[in-house]
């Protein structure tokens, strides 16, 4: 199977290979070109969007994907994401008196993910911004028998954490 299509301006393309027999083993990947952390919002919202985000920023990358179709829970997704970029919200004011290109958060390297239906794994990110460094690795969990286990460590510019939550003072 082959897919291609576009988002909001955001180019998807895919491709995926899997047998008919046995428990349907296979893989795909898929990509995209810079896809609007907005348009993440409102398909996760269902459209049903009941306000904007804080902050704007895109993401790109691919993943490729690969499991028998009837066992989903042995299916896997390794996802790369080059590219990630967060800053504030030019339609809403800026919370501190810092200049907004001092609010873009980058990855300095690729985001590495691999998830499961289970949980996430995140193998490497790594943020800057002024005065801001983020590294980050561990595990995310969906059940509730297996809690989070996820190290941060680094420094942030506390007027960051503002974009984000404008309740921070």
């Amino acid at each position: 199977a082959q897919i291609s299509g576009a988002i909001r301006g955001s180019e998807i393309h895919g491709s995926g290979r899997w047998k008919l027999e046995g428990d349907y083993p296979g893989g795909g990947e898929i990509q995209f070109a810079p896809l609007a952390f907005a348009v993440l919002h409102e398909i996760a919202a269902q459209g049903q969007v009941d306000r904007e985000l804080p902050f704007v920023g895109k993401v790109e990358g691919h993943a490729t994907i690969t499991g028998p179709l009837k066992k989903p829970d042995a299916i896997q997704a390794d996802v790369i994401l080059p590219r990630i970029e967060l800053s504030a919200n030019p339609a809403r004011p800026l919370p501190t008196r810092t200049a907004g290109q001092d609010l873009v958060l980058r990855n300095t390297e690729p985001v590495h993910l691999v998830a499961t239906l289970k949980a996430v794994i995140i193998q490497s990110a790594k943020f800057e911004a002024a005065s801001t460094n983020i590294e980050a690795a561990g595990r995310v969990a969906f059940d509730a028998q297996s809690p989070w286990n996820v190290a941060v460590k680094g420094s942030v510019n506390l007027a960051i954490l503002r974009m984000f939550n404008s309740g921070i003072t």
